[in-house]
């Protein structure tokens, strides 16, 4: 075992009084507990690994291999641990003691979301996608007993997050359209598909427009839902983008994403809890609304839930809070605990009040209690049965934290813990990853903006939104799988001839950093570039014969003419119809070329919507929309031939 100096932090927030002995433990993310409390386990993504570790000395006690890219961790009431790996398309049965691989749970693609029932009898399990269809995800239940599937729900596109609510109801969050569905689980049935709050958080997007016009924003990243004790009340974290055109002309001192956020603070893309409450029958979220510019919702004494946007000035030390990857309420249902992984912050949150308890560290946003610094990459979190005691899992670090949580004023200790396992990748790609989910960095933004490249590339990929830019609606690419480093030129008009050039403008002009060294752009360069593509369940051995028949579609469409070779781009700019650029770009002064540069085509089934202002929400979509035949010849292909096109796209 390799023996490292890291921070453990021992924190003291005053949670409430509490009977050990009646309280659960409670763990959500890549983090559980036993149920005797001795023993952790941590999911590790990059090794493939469940670790299972000693609550007391965090040593290692065992290892075991489980499936690619293991995400999540529950334990079953008799011990058992079920692991959902997202890159094996199932759930690990570990048997506990002997830490033996004892069964595999066949799911649907890219499981991200896994939650046991109370009694223990049942494992609901949320995939990304469907085994034959990347448009939807799945929500899946096991009988724990039998390990057999009970039923198979399509639950949207994108699925993530998962909540078990009381009366067999449970909500699943999508992860990239934001929305939030309602489960009826005895009726294996979507009872809402649509839990409405987007006209709660812009109600006054019209009559505060003010200067920069109306401010309207969605939630993007819905990364987890933690539901209280009584299943009462349950919490989604997420991100606030914005939709109203981002008016700041880029400069140093006024960065795009810079005070354009909720409540015209903060960023652009902005970190959210959107709390969701049981009662009379039905689920109503109680969120603020942040669409204007006095708009901060109720005063705090009036309000009973949480402050929607952890949006921040950055003048007065509040503290940044981006990225949230996973959340956790206590045994007393008092405190919401927010992982934040772009600013390596744990947030404690009062679950039940707008107002925080005044302490030495008190901040601007009006329900946060407390936060402090927590290592890299964490996506799991767990609290013992004492409710005194938490644990952090960071993946990027291969560490455990260790939180005591007690009576008394806010602080912090430093100690030391043990590294777990060895990083998988190389030391430049250790580097780049830090930096592309790091929103702390004043070299890669500003305080005022306080983003991470991974603010907007959620996990590498896209966020699905279109951005409203002074050049026109741009939206966001994903960036895995696709060869970034030999794609260039950069950007949807091309402009940037080398990463170099790009990054610079991105960082400095958009984000509102100082700007990396030539080291660093080197790091960032070799992680993105090293990132793979999302799990694509049309990816096969061997092709079906309609994609098979699609790949002679797409020559006789002349696609191959610009997207063509090993990532499917000529690296040419293209005037296909949707837009014509030339001249100067408002945005930073260089020539633009006529057309848009030409985009791979790796990885298109999961990076819905298409074209560069996103107005094909779907590949069929877009190969219909071609007037004039100036996105390939299509207007002669017959409905056979679309289905056949679109079937060899999706398997790119």
């Amino acid at each position: 075992m390799i023996q490292i100096k890291s921070m453990v932090v021992v924190l003291a927030v005053g949670l409430s009084g509490c009977v050990a002995d009646e309280l659960p433990t409670r763990a959500s993310g890549s983090l559980a507990v036993s149920k005797d409390s001795a023993s952790l386990y941590a999911a590790d993504t990059d090794n493939g690994l469940l670790l299972v570790i000693d609550t007391k000395t965090l040593e290692k006690r065992a290892e075991v291999k489980v499936g690619v890219r293991p995400f999540r961790v529950a334990v079953g009431q008799d011990g058992t641990i079920f692991v959902a790996n997202r890159g094996s398309r199932s759930v690990s049965v570990v048997s506990p003691g002997d830490w033996a691989v004892v069964a595999e749970l066949p799911t649907g693609v890219d499981p991200v979301g896994m939650q046991l029932s109370g009694d223990g009898k049942t494992l609901y399990v949320v995939s990304a996608t469907a085994l034959d269809d990347t448009s939807y995800g799945t929500l899946t239940a096991f009988d724990t007993a039998t390990r057999q599937s009970l039923w198979v729900v399509p639950v949207g596109e994108e699925p993530r997050g998962l909540g078990l609510l009381a009366d067999d109801r449970a909500v699943v969050s999508q992860f990239k359209t934001g929305k939030l569905l309602e489960i009826d689980l005895k009726a294996a049935a979507v009872a809402n598909p649509n839990i409405e709050f987007n006209s709660r958080l812009n109600a006054s997007s019209g009559q505060n427009a003010g200067f920069f016009g109306p401010t309207t924003f969605s939630t993007r990243a819905m990364t987890d839902v933690a539901v209280n004790p009584a299943g009462t009340r349950a919490f989604a974290t997420a991100m606030l983008s914005r939709d109203a055109p981002i008016l700041t002309q880029p400069t140093p001192d006024t960065p795009y994403y810079k005070g354009q956020g909720p409540s015209l603070i903060g960023s652009v893309s902005t970190s959210a809890l959107i709390t969701l409450e049981k009662r009379d029958g039905r689920i109503d979220p109680l969120v603020d609304d942040v669409s204007g510019f006095r708009s901060f919702g109720a005063p705090p004494e009036q309000t009973e839930y949480p402050q929607t946007s952890f949006a921040v000035s950055g003048q007065d030390g509040s503290p940044v809070l981006q990225g949230p990857s996973v959340a956790l309420v206590d045994a007393n249902g008092d405190w919401v605990f927010v992982v934040n992984m772009e600013s390596s912050t744990l947030a404690i949150v009062a679950a039940n009040r707008g107002a925080a308890r005044p302490n030495a560290n008190a901040t601007a946003l009006r329900s946060v209690h407390s936060t402090t610094k927590i290592a890299s990459g964490a996506d799991g979190i767990a609290i013992l049965s004492d409710n005194a005691t938490a644990f952090v899992y960071s993946q990027y670090e291969h560490t455990v934290q260790r939180l005591t949580l007690g009576a008394g004023t806010v602080g912090v200790v430093a100690a030391t813990s043990t590294r777990l396992v060895a990083d998988t990748l190389s030391p430049e790609q250790v580097a780049g990853r830090m930096l592309f989910h790091d929103a702390n960095s004043r070299a890669m933004s500003a305080v005022e903006a306080s983003v991470a490249c991974s603010s907007c590339h959620l996990e590498g990929r896209d966020d699905g939104h279109t951005w409203q830019f002074p050049d026109g609606p741009r939206q966001t690419p994903t960036l895995a799988g696709r060869g970034i480093a030999a794609t260039a030129p950069y950007h949807w008009s091309g402009e940037f001839v080398d990463v170099q050039g790009f990054l610079t403008h991105t960082i400095t002009a958009r984000m509102g950093g100082s700007g990396l060294s030539g080291v660093a752009v080197a790091q960032l360069n070799a992680y993105v570039d090293g990132l793979a593509a999302p799990e694509n369940p049309f990816q096969t051995v061997e092709p079906s014969v309609a994609a098979a028949r699609g790949a002679q579609v797409f020559e006789k469409a002349q696609c191959a003419s610009c997207h063509s070779g090993q990532w499917f781009t000529d690296n040419s700019s293209s005037n296909v119809g949707s837009l014509v650029v030339s001249g100067i770009n408002p945005d930073n002064g260089l020539v633009m070329s006529r057309g848009l540069n030409v985009p791979s085509l790796k990885g298109l089934a999961r990076s819905a919507p298409y074209l560069h202002d996103g107005s094909a929400p779907s590949i069929r979509a877009r190969v219909l929309r071609n007037p004039r035949d100036q996105h390939g010849v299509t207007s002669t292909l017959s409905v056979e031939e679309v289905d056949d096109l679109v079937a060899y796209l999706e398997t790119l």
